[in-house]
């Protein structure tokens, strides 16, 4: 049982890093967006008008719990 909880663990730390990696080439993105403008090429704009999008449908409401939750899990992780 220890095994298996020991190969989950290691899982769930493999796909939390993962999502960090793909959280940060999105900002990496966007920062390049707002720095380089209309400039910035195909795929930077694809990407751009793909999170404005997903903003849009999204009400305001979850976007707000959304950035709360993401600032709470990395003030956790600081502090662990």
């Amino acid at each position: 049982m220890e095994e298996l909880k020991a190969q989950l663990l290691k899982i769930r730390t493999l796909v939390v890093l993962i999502a960090e990696i793909g959280i940060g080439l999105v900002a990496i993105i966007a920062v390049s967006y707002l720095l380089l403008g209309e400039n910035s090429g195909d795929y930077v704009q694809s990407v751009i008008k793909n999170l404005s999008v997903v903003v849009d449908v999204l009400k305001p409401e979850t976007v707000v719990s959304v950035v709360l939750l993401i600032i709470a899990y990395s003030v956790i992780k600081k502090f662990k």
